[in-house]
């Protein structure tokens, strides 16, 4: 499999687990010094540690997320993954949409692929 190849099936597997709200599984994935930066419309911009990600993980739990698309560039043991995502939450029996766009930084740890920052961006449109 390439690495490219390689990357994509993490990201999957990575967002299945967050799904599940599965925090064994993510902190398995996240490096120790794993940041995440993200830029939400209508929201603050906030820098959060991995400590924090995983404290949140109860929160993320229920909500559907999808990979719509993605592209992997390989950089010796760097990889970065740019991905538009969908997350689907139903709140009082309301379902919202939002899709946004997120770049993922990897990192090879040995022989395996750890992410090391992610970026994410306000969403690009909502639909209820």
């Amino acid at each position: 499999m390439k690495a490219e190849e390689t990357i994509a099936s993490c990201e999957r597997e990575w967002m299945h687990a967050v799904e599940r709200g599965d925090r064994d599984a993510c902190s398995a994935w996240l490096s120790d010094n794993y940041t995440e930066i993200t830029g939400v419309e209508g929201g603050e911009f906030r820098i959060r540690s991995r400590d924090d990600c995983l404290a949140t993980l109860d929160a993320n739990a229920g909500e559907h997320l999808v990979l719509d698309d993605i592209c992997v560039s390989v950089h010796g043991g760097v990889a970065i993954a740019s991905c538009l995502v969908s997350r689907t939450t139903t709140t009082a029996g309301v379902e919202s949409a939002v899709h946004g766009f997120l770049t993922d930084v990897w990192s090879q740890d040995s022989d395996k692929w750890r992410l090391i920052e992610r970026h994410m961006s306000r969403p690009l449109e909502r639909t209820t």
